[in-house]
C-alpha cells in the first residue's frame, strides 16, 4: 500500500466496503490519511468508512473537512449532498 496513490487507496477502501469488509476498509482509509494528510479525497474516504460503520456524526466532520479542500464545484455539491444524508442518519455508500 505505501506505493499506492491517494485515489488508488480510496478506490480500494470503497471496494472493501462493497464487499462488506468494513474494518479492513477503515484500515485502508486510515493508512491513506497517514500517507496523505488533510486532502479532500482522504477525508472523503474516512467519511465513507465511518458511514459504513454507522458513525454518521463523525463522518460529517470528515466531509466538512473534505468540502473545505474540494477542488471544484461538482465534487463540492456531491459532498454537500452526502453531508445532508449523514445528518439524516443515512449511509453514503
Amino acid at each position: 500500500m505505501p506505493l499506492a496513490g491517494i485515489f488508488e487507496l480510496h478506490a480500494y477502501g470503497r471496494q472493501l466496503i462493497t464487499e462488506g469488509k468494513i474494518d479492513q476498509a477503515m484500515e485502508v482509509f486510515k493508512s491513506n490519511a497517514e500517507l496523505h494528510p488533510n486532502t479532500w479525497p482522504v477525508n472523503y474516504g474516512m467519511a465513507r468508512g465511518l458511514s459504513a460503520k454507522g458513525e454518521y456524526a463523525k463522518a460529517v466532520e470528515y466531509l466538512q473537512l473534505a468540502e473545505k479542500n474540494c477542488p471544484d464545484d461538482v465534487n463540492r455539491a456531491i459532498v454537500k449532498t452526502n453531508i445532508e444524508k449523514l445528518q439524516r442518519n443515512e449511509d453514503i455508500n
